[in-house]
């Protein structure tokens, strides 16, 4: 079969051109130190970076993620530590009050301290991380409790994905860590009836006040413990986070970054290629104008 001068003009028009988009093609793979950095470079390695950085940004999303729950774990286990020193303080309150050997007056002083303890537990109870209030449930902008101690938010619990799969609750419940909802103790309650019973100088009522006040100290605790065991997963989170990051980055740059020495190589290869092929184009020109005539 004869080959036309068209043929053959062709077909070295495309030698020129392919060892042109190879070169290119490489200069890319250099300046970007990628192997991959489109589609047709390699559709399959393509197609799992893609699923790849997806996941890493998962992975950066659950960070935050972790980030935010720590800081409201945070800030939940400090306003139940100061709670708990406040409990304290009226435990020793109500341990002196029921005493005969103070007076009347003692007692009276020791209300006014219950009235403040009072006051200082409905700030820890309305205590802020963020600009949200830790223990309204979903209603976070708005102060757990009123001034008399009743609960001004709902039961929602903020569930937070802290690592791929799992979500960690980052609040608790103001009702049932403060008012005892679902069989606990009312801490305003105790507290406001350790008042009265120091203010009427009633020493059998200021005794049975150390009960509530017993319990109450157990419900912090029990809830404090329950921040903690979050807190570790939290923490666990994070350090499976890192190495989930360093796992996918490491098959990241295995399947797109460029091999420098094969790189070097086949850019050599390329170049002498295209040299090649450009030797040629004196030949392409003259068979164009042979072909125009």
């Amino acid at each position: 079969m004869r080959v036309t001068d068209s043929q053959v003009f062709a077909r070295l028009a495309g030698r020129v051109a392919g060892s042109w988009e190879r070169l290119a093609r490489l200069q890319d793979q250099a300046a970007t130190g990628m192997r991959v950095n489109r589609p047709s470079d390699d559709p399959a390695a393509a197609a799992r970076i893609g699923a790849l950085d997806e996941f890493l940004a998962r992975i950066r999303d659950c960070d935050d993620g972790a980030d935010a729950a720590q800081t409201r774990l945070e800030g939940a286990e400090a306003a139940l530590a100061s709670a708990s020193e406040l409990l304290i303080r009226a435990r020793e309150l109500a341990v002196q009050g029921a005493s005969e050997q103070y007076t009347a007056q003692n007692r009276a002083d020791m209300a006014a301290e219950a009235q403040a303890l009072f006051a200082q537990l409905l700030a820890a109870g309305n205590a802020q991380a963020a600009g949200r209030y830790l223990f309204s449930g979903y209603r976070e902008d708005t102060p757990a409790f009123d001034a008399a101690g009743t609960y001004q938010g709902d039961g929602g619990v903020a569930w937070i994905e802290v690592t791929p799969g799992l979500r960690v609750a980052a609040n608790l419940a103001g009702d049932r860590v403060f008012l005892g909802a679902g069989g606990g103790v009312d801490l305003f309650a105790a507290l406001d009836g350790l008042r009265a019973a120091l203010a009427a100088d009633d020493t059998a009522a200021i005794r049975a006040s150390l009960g509530n006040l017993e319990q109450g100290l157990e419900q912090l605790n029990a809830a404090r413990a329950e921040l903690g065991a979050r807190h570790n997963t939290v923490a666990f989170a994070r350090e499976g986070n890192s190495a989930l990051r360093i796992g996918s980055e490491s098959d990241r740059g295995r399947l797109g970054d460029a091999d420098w020495a094969r790189l070097t190589s086949e850019l050599a290869t390329a170049e002498r290629a295209l040299q090649a092929a450009l030797a040629t184009f004196p030949i392409l020109q003259s068979m164009s104008l042979l072909a125009r005539r």
